[in-house]
């Protein structure tokens, strides 16, 4: 056998045993983790969980329970006292607006006061502009129901209550800007002279104070 053969022979055979060999620890290993596994035993661990420290917290609520005072009429209809309400309100002062005066509609829990806006009433659209105004644009029903007296007085009374009640810092998103006035809507337009219109609708109302009665001590 020539020299050149011999040399070829010899690395072939090595890496027949290198391959053998390779495969006998394989097989080895196969049988040690089954061997393991069967005594309970997990030889490949699971990857370590994340410490406290290093979890990244879920982002906090954008809306918290805060205390409201909703302003409904007394039980005379002389004026207007205020009935704390806690309400979940978020960042924006529109959305806060809405659910606000959906707890006006849904009226007093108190048996002394009375509602200023009919059951049936109905929040069509609001809107916020960029001088505080607070458009709220209801539907017919704040017209048409019939449990409420339709005089000057009870129309002062919704007005103010609603501009009081909104026209709170309670009411202001953390990220927005407060209300400073109302202008109510009717079904998109001003209200019309049939409501009937004792009040100019065609401005906007700011909170009146002396709608307001005072808390006893």
């Amino acid at each position: 056998m020539k020299e050149a053969e011999r040399t070829r022979f010899f690395k072939r055979a090595l890496l027949v045993l290198w391959a053998m060999a390779t495969l006998i620890l394989l097989f080895s290993l196969v049988l040690i983790v089954q061997d393991l596994m069967k005594q309970g035993y997990n030889p490949i661990p699971a990857p370590p969980k994340p410490s406290e420290e290093t979890q990244t917290p879920p982002p906090p609520s954008s809306s918290v329970n805060r205390n409201v005072p909703l302003y409904f009429a007394d039980a005379n209809a002389l004026g207007l006292v205020r009935e704390i309400r806690e309400l979940r309100l978020g960042p924006f002062t529109q959305e806060n607006c809405r659910t606000v005066i959906e707890a006006l509609i849904e009226g007093p829990r108190s048996t002394e006061l009375v509602r200023v806006l009919p059951r049936t009433a109905k929040i069509r659209n609001v809107f916020l502009l960029d001088n505080g105004e607070l458009v709220i644009d209801f539907s017919r029903e704040i017209q048409t129901d019939t449990s409420r007296p339709k005089s000057a007085n009870a129309e002062s009374l919704m007005v103010f209550s609603i501009a009081s009640t909104l026209c709170q810092p309670s009411v202001q998103g953390e990220k927005d800007k407060p209300v400073r006035t109302i202008r109510l809507l009717f079904e998109g337009s001003p209200f019309p002279a049939t409501f009937p219109e004792h009040l100019d609708f065609s401005q906007a109302f700011a909170p009146d104070p002396s709608w307001l009665i005072a808390e006893k001590p």
